[in-house]
C-alpha cells in the first residue's frame, strides 16, 4: 500500500510495508525488488494515466511514443498552436515553434530493477522504541547535462527533522560502473559520500571538532558541540572506516590511487553507518567532502533535533496533575450529591473524600491559589518561551544558544504589548461597567502592569545573555566575525541596546523609592523631583514602541491590536479632558486628606459611576504632573 505525493519540484511515493513480511517468510530479514519505469514527462501529458488500470490507457505515456513519435509532434514542432482566424488579408498562417526536445520530454526512459532489505527494529539499546529514519545518497556521478535524467549526488532527504532520541541510519549505496567519462573527483567511474559537518550550510569548510586538543590537554573539551553522540561515530561518518583495512597512504596524490584515502577511494560502494541516536538537541549542517564541489554542485543537508523531553516531561507532569485533581473533583462531587448510592458507599468514598479536602486545602495555601492572574501570566510565559524556543529550530542557525535567545524573545514580544493593557483607563472605567468586572482584577491594574514590568526585565536579561553567548559561539567556531560587529554594527544590534537603555531608565524611575526623592541643581536654587522625571522618561514609550517595531520582524504582529487599543483610549482621554470643571470648595478634614467638590461649567448633571477619578494638576508644584484623585 502507498501514495504518490510531491514536493515542489521531487515527487515521492509514500510506501507502507506490511507488517507480516517477516511472519510470512519466517525469518528476521527479507530482500525486497522492486521494478521503477522512469517516466519523464511535463504536465502536458497524462503521465499516470492507464497504468493504475487492468486496461491500458492509449492516452498515457509510454515507449511507444519515445523519439519522433512524441506526441507533442515531433523535436521542436512548429504550427498555429493558438487557432488564429485566417480573413486572407495576410500572408502568413501564424506559425509558432516551440523549442522541445522529445530525447527529454515525455518519454519513457528505461526500467530499472533495484533491491533492498527489510530488517527488524533491535530488541534492545538505545533504539529499540524510538523512531528511526533514514538517510540516504542519492544521483550518479558526472555533470547535470551528463547524469541526465538522474541527478548528481545530493542527500535525501536534504532537510531531516527528528526529536530528541530518535535514531537515523545512516546508509548509502555507489556503484563502480559509472560512465568511464563523466565528470567527478576521486577513482573513475565510481561513487563514494562521506559526511563531515560545516557551521552552517552556506559555507564549505568543515568544522574542527577539536578532538585532538582534547587528547593532548591543550583543552578540557571539543571546540564543537557535534550531532553524532561521539568521536568514534564522527570519524566512521568522515573517513568511512577507510583507516581499518591499512590501505591508506596520506602522501598518494593520484586521485584514481585505490590508497588515495583524501577521496574516499578505499571505502566500499556500500556504506552502513548504522542507528545513531540523535541525543544534542540543535540545527547541523553537513556536506560529503568529495562531491561538494562550490563552483559546480552541492551535496549538502541538514539534520534539525528538537529538544522536546523537557518540554514533555513539563507538559506531561502538569497533565497528570491537572487529571487526577479532575478525578477527585469529580468524585467529590458524586460523593456529597450521592452520599447515600455509588461511589460514597464504597471502601473508597471515604480515602476520597479525605483526600479531596486535603488537596483543596493545600491548594488554598498556595501562592498560586492567592494570585490566579499572577499564574496564568506566568504559565502563558511559559508556554510562549516554548513556542519560540521550538519556531527556532527551524531558524537554520548553529549557534547552541539562539533557540534559548528565540524563547524568551518570544515571551517579549507578548509581555511588551500586555504592559499597555493595565493602564488604558478608560477601557478599565468601560469594562468595570459590563460583567467583566467579576472576574478581571480591574482594581488591581498598576500590580498587573508592574509585574508585566518585572517580567520584561527578566525575559530581556535571558534575551541578552544568551544572544552574547551566540555572538562569543560565532567568534570562536562560527562566522568568525568580532563579538563587537555582530553587537553594534547590525540594526538590530544596536536597536536592541538601544531599547535596553530606554527600558532601563525607565524601569529604575519608576521604583517608589526614585520618584520620592528631591535633587537640587548644582550651584541654583531649583529643585527636581523624582517623580517628575519619572513622569518624563515614561512618555519615551512612543520611541520604545518604534523600536521594537522595527527591531523584531514579528512584533507588529502581536502589536497591531492593543496600539489600536492604546490610541483608541488617548483620544478618549483627551477628548474628555477638554470639558471644563470650576471649583466650588476646598477643605482638609484632616491633616493627610484633600476634600475637593467641583461641578461641571457646561451646568450638565455629572452621572457617577464607580471607579471613576479625576485628574488634577497644580502649576505651582509642577506643570507636567498630574495626580488622580478619587471621585466619591
Amino acid at each position: 500500500a502507498g501514495a504518490l505525493d510531491w514536493e515542489p519540484g521531487e515527487p515521492f511515493f509514500d510506501w507502507l510495508i506490511p507488517n507480516n513480511v517477516f511472519e510470512t517468510l519466517s525469518s528476521d530479514e527479507a530482500t525486497c525488488v522492486l521494478r521503477i519505469r522512469y517516466n519523464i514527462s511535463s504536465a502536458d501529458f497524462q503521465g499516470w494515466r492507464g497504468f493504475d488500470e487492468e486496461s491500458h490507457d492509449p492516452e498515457a505515456v509510454d515507449s511507444l511514443y519515445n523519439a519522433e513519435d512524441a506526441k507533442m509532434g515531433g523535436t521542436d514542432p512548429e504550427a498555429d498552436f493558438i487557432g488564429f482566424s485566417n480573413t486572407g488579408a495576410t500572408t502568413t498562417s501564424f506559425p509558432l515553434k516551440l523549442n522541445v526536445d522529445t530525447a527529454h520530454i515525455g518519454r519513457t526512459f528505461e526500467d530499472r530493477s533495484h533491491s533492498f532489505k527489510i530488517k527488524r527494529r533491535p530488541s534492545s539499546g538505545p533504539c529499540s522504541n524510538r523512531r528511526i529514519f533514514n538517510l540516504n545518497v542519492k544521483g550518479r556521478r558526472g555533470n547535470i547535462a551528463e547524469v541526465f535524467p538522474a541527478v548528481p549526488y545530493d542527500f535525501t532527504p536534504v532537510k531531516l527533522e527528528v526529536g530528541e532520541g530518535d535514531c537515523i541510519h545512516f546508509q548509502w549505496t555507489g556503484s563502480d560502473a559509472n560512465p568511464e567519462d563523466n565528470e567527478g573527483h576521486g577513482r573513475r567511474m565510481t561513487d563514494r559520500s562521506n559526511i563531515v559537518e560545516l557551521h552552517s550550510r552556506g559555507e564549505n569548510v568543515p568544522v574542527r571538532h577539536g578532538y585532538a586538543e582534547v587528547a593532548d590537554g591543550s583543552t578540557w573539551w571539543p571546540s564543537w558541540g557535534s550531532m553524532f553522540p561521539d568521536e568514534a561515530t564522527v570519524r566512521k561518518m568522515a573517513y568511512l572506516d577507510q583507516e581499518i583495512s591499512s590501505a591508506c597512504d596520506d602522501a598518494e596524490s593520484d586521485q584514481d590511487a585505490s590508497s588515495n584515502c583524501k577521496y574516499l577511494n578505499a571505502a566500499p560502494a556500500y556504506f552502513d553507518g548504522g542507528l545513531v541516536p540523535m541525543i544534542n538537541p540543535g540545527w547541523y549542517a553537513f556536506m560529503s567532502t568529495r562531491n561538494n564541489d562550490f563552483s559546480t554542485q552541492s551535496q549538502k543537508a541538514i539534520i534539525m533535533v528538537s529538544h522536546f523531553t523537557i518540554f514533555l516531561i513539563i507538559f506531561g507532569a502538569i497533565a497528570v496533575a491537572v487529571l487526577i485533581i479532575l478525578c477527585l473533583t469529580f468524585a467529590r462531587y458524586k460523593i456529597v450529591t450521592q452520599p447515600d448510592r455509588g461511589i460514597a458507599q464504597s471502601p473508597f468514598g471515604g480515602i476520597i473524600l479525605w483526600s479531596s479536602n486535603w488537596v483543596i486545602a493545600c491548594v488554598k495555601r498556595t501562592w498560586c491559589w492567592h494570585h490566579p492572574f499572577t499564574t496564568l501570566l506566568l504559565i502563558t510565559c511559559m508556554g510562549l518561551y516554548g513556542v519560540g524556543y521550538m519556531q527556532a529550530l527551524d531558524d537554520g542557525e548553529a549557534a547552541p544558544s539562539y533557540r534559548f535567545a528565540k524563547g524568551f524573545g518570544r515571551c517579549l514580544d507578548i509581555l511588551c504589548n500586555l504592559i499597555f493593557m493595565p493602564v488604558l483607563r478608560n477601557l478599565a472605567s468601560w469594562l468595570r461597567t459590563t460583567p467583566m468586572a467579576q472576574v478581571l482584577p480591574l482594581d488591581d491594574n498598576l500590580y498587573f502592569h508592574k509585574t508585566v514590568g518585572v517580567l520584561i526585565a527578566l525575559a530581556a536579561c535571558g534575551h541578552i545573555f544568551n544572544h552574547y553567548l551566540k555572538f562569543f559561539w560565532h567568534q570562536r567556531v562560527g562566522s568568525g566575525l568580532s563579538v563587537t560587529q555582530q553587537a553594534v554594527m547590525r540594526y538590530t544590534g544596536m536597536s536592541g541596546h538601544l531599547l535596553v537603555l530606554l527600558m532601563t531608565f525607565m524601569f529604575i524611575t519608576a521604583l517608589e523609592r526614585f520618584r520620592r526623592q528631591h535633587w537640587k541643581i548644582w550651584c541654583t536654587k531649583y529643585t527636581f523631583s523624582g517623580h517628575s522625571l519619572f513622569v518624563r522618561v515614561h512618555k519615551l514609550w512612543i520611541v520604545v514602541l518604534i523600536l521594537l517595531w522595527t527591531h523584531s520582524q514579528s512584533f507588529w504582529h502581536y502589536s497591531i491590536f492593543p496600539v489600536c487599543l492604546l490610541i483608541i483610549d488617548k483620544l478618549i482621554g483627551r477628548l474628555r479632558g477638554q470639558k471644563q470643571v470650576e471649583l466650588v470648595s476646598a477643605q482638609m478634614p484632616t491633616r493627610d486628606v484633600l476634600y475637593l467638590t467641583m461641578q461641571p461649567t457646561d451646568g450638565r448633571r455629572f452621572k457617577f459611576q464607580s471607579g471613576q477619578y479625576l485628574f488634577l494638576m497644580c502649576p505651582e508644584v509642577s506643570k507636567v504632573e498630574w495626580h488622580p484623585f478619587t471621585i466619591s
